[in-house]
């Protein structure tokens, strides 16, 4: 209910949404996936900061260091059954907020995801996500460049996971998605 009534206020409660989570958006947890859908479904580029800030804190958390009393769990309606809630989940949620609204900016955060797990710097978050991703990243149309046309003020930075833009072009010349041919 409560995040049906922030969708449906929409745009003006946006800022304010976005300011108080922010705030708040220094411990890994479910509401991270809830945000993430009514950010989505809101569907305003001016929540992408937020999103890669969470994306970010969702990378680097360990879900194993998580006890299992302190495990959540969400309710899927197309199963009706409850499930434990997966940093795979959680990061797939976020993936998809940033990419339908994120536009141009979100691509290239995307994008920089990739290159970042690719090279190490951050475990696979799972296959529900890593499927998600290189969907996206496929089916972006040949010779899409990623400039700083259309990023957020201040640059590339978004959530704290800059890189040098590249086009798709490049990326996928000589090596696949997720690693080389």
């Amino acid at each position: 209910p409560l995040c049906n009534m922030l969708i449906a206020t929409g745009p003006a409660i946006l800022p304010a949404l976005i300011e108080a989570a922010d705030r708040h958006a220094l411990r890994y947890s479910g509401g991270i996936l809830a945000l993430a859908e009514v950010l989505n479904k809101i569907g305003n580029a001016s929540a992408l900061p937020l999103l890669g800030k969470l994306l970010n804190l969702a990378l680097r958390t360990d879900e194993g260091a998580i006890p299992d009393h302190l495990r959540e769990s969400f309710f899927d309606g197309a199963s009706n059954e409850f499930h434990p809630l997966s940093r795979d989940k959680v990061i797939h949620g976020l993936i998809y907020a940033i990419h339908e609204t994120g536009g141009p900016a979100g691509l290239h955060v995307l994008r920089q995801l990739a290159n970042r797990i690719r090279s190490g710097e951050f475990d696979s978050p799972g296959e529900e996500t890593m499927t998600l991703l290189a969907r996206i990243l496929v089916e972006e149309p040949a010779g899409s460049h990623f400039t700083s046309e259309g990023l957020p003020a201040g640059g590339a930075d978004v959530g704290g996971l800059a890189e040098p833009a590249v086009s798709l072009e490049e990326e996928l010349s000589g090596r696949a998605v997720f690693g080389d041919k």
